[in-house]
């Protein structure tokens, strides 16, 4: 069984600043990774000087990146992941 996989974007691609400005609302985030509590999550970060909605524009460089790894963690066993 293979634990090793390239979520990330290519070096090649990262260089296209087309690919990495992907604007999106948090709201929009959390539907694409629901698995994320992503406005908790960056209000806990902000935490005491912003507070963030859901309807807040982020912008996300790889936007495939987070299923991806919420993916990969689901089908690596627990004793392979050191977080």
């Amino acid at each position: 069984m293979q634990y090793f996989l390239q979520i990330n974007l290519p070096r090649e691609e990262r260089r296209d600043v087309n690919k990495l400005y992907n604007p999106m609302t948090i709201k929009e985030l959390s539907q694409k990774v629901p698995q994320i509590p992503w406005l908790d999550y960056m209000n806990t970060i902000l935490a005491p000087h912003h507070v963030l909605t859901e309807d807040e524009r982020v912008i996300v460089d790889v936007p495939d990146y987070f299923p991806k790894l919420v993916d990969l963690l689901a089908k690596t066993p627990k004793r392979f992941v050191f977080l």
